[in-house]
């Protein structure tokens, strides 16, 4: 149950920052945002990578899965006033991959 609740953590995670690319800070109405947008969408992309890598146990999750989170940070950071409280989840995917790299008896993490 908790991995498909991490699974949906990171896909919603990821859908989110769509919203980056659609409404920028600078401006109150949808528009398309081309060079900023373009990292926005990118995160949005790793974060589905990540939760799709994921959920089927792949090896490659956990190094996507912090790409994803450096990104999302850098981009957040860019837009702190209205995005700040992304840092929040990342903080929680840190969390929880941390807690999987040490765990001796971590639930899906390496299968060989």
């Amino acid at each position: 149950m908790a991995r498909y609740l991490f699974f949906a953590l990171l896909m919603l995670h990821g859908l989110i920052h769509l919203a980056g690319f659609f409404a920028p800070a600078t401006s109150d109405r949808m528009e398309i945002y081309n060079a900023p947008g373009a990292f926005w969408v990118g995160c949005a992309i790793l974060f589905c990578m990540t939760s799709i890598l994921f959920l089927f146990s792949e090896k490659l999750w956990i190094a996507v899965a912090l790409v994803s989170v450096i990104a999302s940070q850098a981009v957040i950071v860019s837009e702190w006033s209205q995005a700040r409280f992304g840092t929040v989840i990342n903080g929680l995917v840190l969390l929880v991959v941390f807690f999987l790299l040490f765990s001796k008896n971590a639930p899906v993490i390496f299968r060989d």
